[in-house]
């Protein structure tokens, strides 16, 4: 499955690496990884929830910059 991009937050300034995001089905850790990685972003933790409420998959991960 195919994470959506305009559904997606990224934070990177030097204070604050993260990105979140939200999607109909429950993504997978390495499809997170796989879609950062795309975007040009390393992920170290992840977290995904069901928001009960809004009834869609919410993920987090901290982040880095690829190192070129």
């Amino acid at each position: 499955m195919k994470l959506s991009r305009e559904n997606t937050e990224i934070r990177n300034q030097s204070h604050e690496m993260w990105a979140e995001g939200m999607e109909d089905f429950e993504p997978s850790k390495t499809e997170i990884k796989s879609f950062l990685l795309s975007l040009g972003y390393i992920s170290h933790v992840t977290d995904i929830f069901y928001d009960d409420m809004q009834k869609v998959y919410r993920w987090n991960a901290d982040i880095s910059n690829i190192i070129s």
